[in-house]
Formats: structure tokens, sequence, C-alpha cells
């Protein structure tokens, strides 16, 4: 490889590095999503948002599980399935093969991941259960201990480390507040701070604006992980807005049990109700939830080329070993 041929290649490193980079700019990704029913219930869709237009491709399904809810990533790259049962998946996410481990009793709904990379199934009614990293020990249920709400649906954690929740049963309307997690004890306990909140049955921490967003009924609401108090809500969506994920560039993806998926881009004003794009397209029928894209719980990063690797870039060499990265990724 020449020279000229060297410099495009650090030419497209720079454009793929500054493309991640939270300025408006288009982005593209892989969603990993559930359905609540049908046969297969585990699947996987490319996105593309190129700053006027959010489009899907590529829509495939990997997995048919015995039941389907909340999604999350294992710390070793697997598919952790809450199973609407007394039963978590550990999904791989290439062969769509899976293993279970059993709750210890409460049905597993939305799942979430813990700073220490713990995972939480949440319950419908019930209380939460504790799993290791990589799903493959069987869950540990948690014990009430102390509060206003003791049935949990959906479990985040902020960046300071202090843990939110949402308690509606289905869809909506339901209680928002502080929820405190030892998981050396096995207990939690609770401080309520909303009451009948629309928003408050999905959840995700979003590190870009350093805010909540809660998605249930036919609202998304932002708020305040230091006060607890509502910042912005956006409402009038048809259906009912399950569960969804951010990805820390200002973009948020909210499920909607009616088949769309919600996109909207605050990465310029960190503000819902001053989005820079809002754009709905259908999905799949009984959408459900979509696994985190930032923070715990989230897709293992693509492979990054080492140092060594890009100085090689000098022997004409490793212009071809991060094409061939880049395409494993």
């Amino acid at each position: 490889m020449g020279k000229t041929s060297v410099k495009w290649v650090l030419f497209f490193v720079v454009i793929v590095s500054m493309s991640s980079m939270a300025f408006g700019d288009p982005v593209i990704g892989t969603l990993y999503y559930t359905t609540f029913s049908g046969g297969v219930d585990v699947h996987k869709v490319d996105f593309n948002f190129n700053g006027t237009t959010f489009a899907f491709s590529n829509n495939v399904g990997i997995a048919s599980t015995p039941g389907a809810d909340g999604v999350v990533f294992t710390s070793d790259g697997f598919l952790a399935v809450g199973g609407q049962g007394a039963g978590v998946y550990r999904v791989n996410p290439t062969t769509g093969a899976f293993t279970s481990q059993s709750t210890g009793g409460p049905a597993a709904y939305h799942m979430s991941v813990a700073p220490d990379g713990t995972i939480i199934a949440a319950s419908i009614p019930g209380q939460p259960v504790k799993f290791n990293s990589t799903l493959t020990n069987n869950g540990t249920p948690l014990t009430f201990n102390g509060g206003l709400d003791s049935v949990l649906d959906t479990i985040v954690w902020d960046s300071t480390g202090q843990a939110f929740y949402t308690d509606s049963s289905s869809g909506g309307f339901g209680n928002f507040g502080k929820v405190t997690v030892n998981l050396v004890t096995n207990t939690y306990s609770t401080t309520r701070l909303q009451t009948t909140l629309p928003a408050a049955h999905g959840m995700a921490y979003d590190p870009f604006s350093d805010t909540l967003i809660l998605m249930g009924d036919g609202h998304i609401t932002q708020i305040d992980p230091v006060t607890g108090a509502i910042l912005h809500d956006l409402s009038g969506f048809a259906g009912t807005f399950d569960q969804g994920a951010v990805d820390g560039k200002g973009h948020i993806f909210a499920a909607n049990n009616d088949g769309t998926l919600t996109f909207i881009d605050i990465s310029g004003s960190k503000n819902i109700a001053a989005a820079n794009f809002i754009g709905t397209q259908f999905l799949a029928n009984s959408l459900d939830d979509v696994a985190p894209l930032v923070g715990p719980g989230s897709q293992p990063p693509p492979t990054v080329p080492e140092p060594g690797s890009l100085f090689l870039l000098g022997t004409g060499l490793a212009g071809f070993g991060i094409f061939r990265r880049r395409k494993k990724s």
C-alpha cells in the first residue's frame, strides 16, 4: 500500500471516529429486542438515522424462548431475557441457543444490570431477583425492607450509583422513586417521589443529559435524578410504551406494544420537549423491550485496533487489519 492509500485509511479511521460523536450527526447501529408473543421472540435489527430520517434494515429473528420480556447483555456478551415466568434465559446472540436459570419463584419481566454487573430481574407482581453477571446461576429473590412500594417494575442506576424504580404493573400510571438495593444482604427498600405517573413503566438512565427517561402509556417523561422532579414530558403517542434504551449520544429508542419504535434525537437540546428529531417506525408485532446501548447491560463494544496495529499503518499492512476488524464488529 502506498502513501496515498495510507492517508485514505487514516482519513477513514478519523471519519468513523467522528461519526460516533454527539453533535447531531447521523448514527447507525444494531438494536436487540424482544416480542411478548409469537414463536420467535428474540430479535435484532439495524437502524440508520441520517439526520432527517430514521429507518430499519436487516430485521432478523434470533431465538424462540418459552417467554420473552426484558433483555440486557451479560458481562460475557450473551443476552439475558426475562421469561415472563420463573425462568430467565441466557441466549447466544449469534446462534440463538439458550439455557435457563430459575428465579426461585417470582416471574421475571424487565431486566437491568447493577453497576457491579449483577443482573436484576423485576417481577410483576413480586420482588426483584438477582443473578450473577454471566447468568450462570439460579436467582436469589430479594427481600423487601421498607418503604411504600415493594413491587418494582423497572430498576435503573444513575452515574452516582443511586438506583431508581417504577412500579406500574401494566403500561404506565405507576409510582416512581429511589430504591436502595443491598446485594450483600439481598434486601431492598424504596422512597416514593412521584405517584400515578403516566410514563412510570419502562425507564433508562441517559448519561448524555444526566436525566432519567421514563416511558409508559403514551408518554415519555424526563426526570432530574438529583431532585426527582419532572423536567419535560412528551405525550399524545398512540399505543403503550413499554421499555426502551438510550445510546449516550443524545438518542432515545422507545418500544411500543403496538409494534412501533419511536426514535428521539436530543443531541442538541438535551430536552425531549425540544427534540431535534422525532420519528416513529413500525418494527414488529407485540414489540416489548430493547436492550441497553450504553452503561451496565449494554452491547459489548466493537473490537478496536490496538495501538501497535495503528503504528503498523506505516508499513502498509494495518489498513487491511483495520478493515477486517471493523467488518467483524
